[in-house]
C-alpha cells in the first residue's frame, strides 16, 4: 500500500476532514491533499511521524511494511487491531491478560 493510499484509508477510518488533520499535524490542507492524491510521494519524516501519532500507528505503516506471521488468521487480527481506537486496544490487552491468568490457575 502506498503512502497516499494509507493516508486516505486512515483518514477515512478516523472520520477526520483534511482540514482537521492538517491542524493536528501542523501542515497545510493542500499538502495533505497532494499526498492523498499521490502528487506528493515523498512527505517529510516529521510529517509522517506526526501522522503516525494522530492515527496511533507505526511509521512503517505508511511504507507498506506489514507484519507477516505465516498464519493468515493472526495476520488479519494484527491488521484489524491496528485500526482500533486506543480505548478498544486497551480493552483487548486487559482481556488477553485475564485469559493468561486463567490459564495459569490449576
Amino acid at each position: 500500500m502506498t503512502i497516499s493510499m494509507t493516508l486516505r484509508h486512515l483518514r477515512a477510518e478516523s472520520g477526520l476532514s483534511l482540514q482537521q488533520l492538517a491542524e493536528k499535524v501542523n501542515c497545510s490542507k493542500a499538502h495533505l491533499w497532494s499526498i492523498e492524491k499521490g502528487a506528493s510521494i515523498n512527505p517529510g519524516v516529521m510529517l509522517v511521524q506526526a501522522l503516525a501519532e494522530v492515527f496511533e500507528v507505526s511509521v512503517s505503516r505508511f511504507f507498506g511494511e506489514e507484519i507477516k506471521t505465516g498464519d493468515e488468521e493472526v495476520d488479519v487480527l494484527v491488521r484489524d487491531y491496528r485500526t482500533l481506537k486506543q480505548r478498544d486496544k486497551d480493552f483487548i490487552k486487559i482481556a488477553i491478560k485475564t485469559f493468561k491468568e486463567w490459564g495459569e490457575k490449576p
